[in-house]
């Protein structure tokens, strides 16, 4: 599929979408908080300080300008070395990574569950 990449495989994506970048377990904290959420003042800035209040870079945004992204873009870095303003810095506990839509991000947190994810081959959801 071209849109999982397990052996370091390019992802498709739509050029001129932005996506949000996150850890998957991290998506159980913002499904715990999502009825807080005020979609009102924004999205991201309310999710960051309701469901991550004590993480700098709980997940990144990406603007998509090519339709494959060349996932070896990915890149460790020393925390000393983070730009906390910088939104193409992220944490991840699991490397289990999902790039969702922010348009969809979420609806994607609704119907998203960690443990039919990481149990189940079948339980992958692509919305894009």
């Amino acid at each position: 599929m071209e849109n999982i990449s397990l052996n370091n495989e390019p992802l498709r994506l739509r050029t001129g979408t932005t996506y949000i970048i996150i850890d998957a377990l991290y998506l159980n904290d913002i499904k715990e908080c999502i009825q807080n959420i005020d979609t009102s003042s924004g999205i991201i800035a309310s999710i960051k300080s309701i469901s991550f209040p004590y993480m700098d870079t709980p997940f990144a945004m990406y603007l998509a300008k090519e339709s494959l992204f060349d996932v070896s873009k990915i890149k460790k870095v020393h925390y000393s070395d983070i730009d906390v303003r910088d939104p193409s810095f992220f944490s991840t506990d699991t490397a289990l990574m999902v790039f969702i839509n922010e348009t969809l991000l979420l609806q994607f947190v609704d119907a998203f569950d960690y443990n039919e994810l990481v149990d189940s081959a079948d339980a992958l959801i692509v919305l894009s």
